[in-house]
């Protein structure tokens, strides 16, 4: 017999507001803790607005895979679109799944190579950088270091040449900025259209004023018709046609998806190559048998996929790392239908919050589960429905594999030059805005190796 809604375990909170203020203060960690002592699923209340936390894998598996159309994404996704408009990340429906069918062959294999590449290419620069930090005997900064390499990579991916220096460390400003004006808007008590010219509206299309500018000059710059200059992901874009017009995306579409690429691929990735740093530097005996691993490719030629896809180990690391500290640590879905999960009622408008920090962290699923351990994924290296970083179902993500490759050959680079020491071996708090990053600098002090 199916029970009812109010049946589910939950947390009540004040009559008013609700679990508002312990959501606010912690958006990665409540839900987390909220289902996982409740067996992975649990109900908890924001002002008017009912909402299910959720970390069971079969109930994830159910609303992420088996019935995306009718979970679908709601108001927070609404409110990115003020940042980077109506790409892939921000949508859903019909016109979605066009463009995603649309978008999918720019993120094929073939076009690994070309991430690997210009991967190496950038941490070498890094590389050089750090060098010359050792000799002074200074410690290299984790966090802004690793911001710089992914927003460098991203730019070289999209555009081929470089951006001046100074546009890429301003760009990385804006868009830290705006991902934490988007999380405002997504706790907000008031939520004025975009139109309202408030503090933080005002704030948020000047960051997008910006990021346009910048997309615009590349979109409008004369192409060489050199092989380099078409291959990159703005050429791919630009050359997508209709299937059944034959019509090119239009102007504003184009933008979008190349917002979307700069915002989501750049913010998650430099998060998780921190994360990974600071792990390895914490941990000298994961770092030792990774170094040993990596140690074996050639060193005379440059890094391919192929070489890449030699590193078991290297993945458990990222994994690992993956697990403890999801860039999305959070999925939102919204019920367009009555509907029934593990036996009890869910009725329409409800949201599901899908907790991934808390699937990765549930003692039920994992053992010893706030250890660093990455010999885990030694028998299953996929993690199964257990690991979802990327999320799941049609709606994975389109540069799971490019952002893995990008990490990939990163720590390749850097793990064969220097070993990682700890300046401050302290903890290192969390920051939740859109992505789960380090809410400090992570100094690292390098060894030549």
């Amino acid at each position: 017999m199916t029970k009812s809604f109010a049946e589910i375990p939950h947390d009540p909170g004040p009559w008013l507001t609700g679990s508002l203020a312990r959501f606010r203060a912690a958006p990665h960690r409540y839900p987390a803790d909220l289902a996982n002592r409740h067996g992975g699923l649990a109900r908890f209340r924001i002002l008017h607005r009912n909402l299910l936390a959720v970390s069971d894998p079969r109930l994830i598996d159910e609303i992420l895979c088996r019935r995306p159309d009718l979970y679908v994404r709601g108001r927070q996704y609404r409110n990115m679109q003020q940042a980077i408009g109506r790409g892939l990340l921000s949508t859903m429906g019909p016109g979605w799944k066009e463009r995603r069918t649309l978008l999918n062959p720019l993120f094929r294999a073939d076009r690994l190579r070309r991430v690997v590449q210009t991967s190496e290419a950038a941490t070498g620069e890094l590389l050089e950088r750090w060098e010359a930090k050792r000799r002074a005997g200074e410690p290299v900064p984790g966090v802004a270091d690793a911001r710089w390499l992914s927003i460098t990579v991203m730019a070289r991916t999209l555009f081929t040449r470089d951006l001046a220096e100074p546009e890429i460390l301003r760009l990385s400003d804006l868009i830290q900025q705006g991902t934490a004006l988007i999380r405002q808007k997504n706790m907000s008590l008031w939520n004025p259209p975009a139109w309202v010219p408030t503090a933080r509206n005002r704030q948020l299309a000047g960051i997008r004023g910006f990021v346009d500018h910048l997309l615009v000059r590349e979109l409008e710059r004369p192409r060489t018709g050199s092989t380099a200059d078409e291959d990159n992901l703005l050429a791919g874009i630009v050359a997508l046609r209709d299937p059944q017009s034959g019509a090119p995306l239009p102007r504003e579409a184009v933008l979008d998806e190349l917002r979307t690429l700069f915002t989501a691929g750049f913010e998650t990735t430099s998060a998780a190559l921190a994360w990974t740093l600071w792990r390895l530097a914490r941990h000298p005996d994961v770092a030792a048998r990774w170094q040993a691993e990596i140690d074996q490719l050639p060193t005379d030629q440059p890094l391919t996929p192929d070489h890449l896809k030699r590193l078991p180990y290297t993945d458990q690391v990222i994994h690992e790392t993956l697990r403890l500290h999801p860039p999305v640590y959070n999925m939102a879905r919204v019920a367009q239908a009555d509907d029934e999960l593990a036996g009890y009622q869910v009725p329409r408008g409800t949201i599901a919050m899908i907790s991934i920090y808390g699937l990765h962290r549930s003692p039920a699923l994992w053992s010893d589960p706030l250890e660093f351990r990455p010999g885990r994924f030694a028998e299953n290296p996929s993690g199964g429905n257990r690991l979802i970083p990327f999320g799941a179902g049609p709606h994975l993500c389109i540069g799971m594999a490019f952002a893995l490759f990008e990490l990939k050959t990163a720590l390749t680079c850097l793990g064969r030059r220097f070993r990682l020491v700890l300046a401050d071996d302290r903890e290192i708090p969390e920051r939740a805005e859109i992505s789960l990053s380090p809410a400090c600098e992570i100094p690292l002090l390098l060894e030549p190796r």
